[in-house]
């Protein structure tokens, strides 16, 4: 998992915005395995956010809560960036429940999108 250099133009808030987005992805089977702690932390690495960054820590303890996670409060400029993160997430365990949940994140994030939704990619 690499996310090149962090864009200069993301702040701290919308690093750890993507971090939640990220870490709900890792969450939906309802625990993080050890693969998804260490993916959690390279992500956190690789946003610019330290291990020792508090909500990194704290996402790698419990999910992060429904408001912090809202699509409809994810600034356009970020939905792709946010849909790319959720979709690394999904591959580090793949499960059904994984992307049952970025598909729709998808439909929420990108509804005029031509573009295939991941169940139908599985599905092909």
């Amino acid at each position: 998992m690499n996310v090149s250099s962090k864009p200069p133009h993301w702040t701290p808030s919308e690093m750890r915005l993507l971090l939640a987005f990220f870490a709900s992805m890792l969450w939906q089977d309802g625990s993080l395995h050890p693969d998804d702690r260490a993916a959690l932390h390279t992500m956190a690495h690789e946003l610019g956010l330290g291990n020792d960054d508090p909500q990194t820590e704290w996402l790698a303890q419990l999910p992060p809560l429904p408001d912090e996670i809202d699509p409809q409060t994810v600034p356009p400029r970020l939905a792709g960036a946010v849909l790319a993160l959720a979709t690394l997430a999904a591959g580090v365990r793949p499960s059904l429940a994984r992307y049952e949940a970025l598909e729709l994140l998808e439909q929420l994030l990108a509804p005029e999108s031509p573009a295939p939704l991941v169940l139908d990619l599985l599905a092909a």
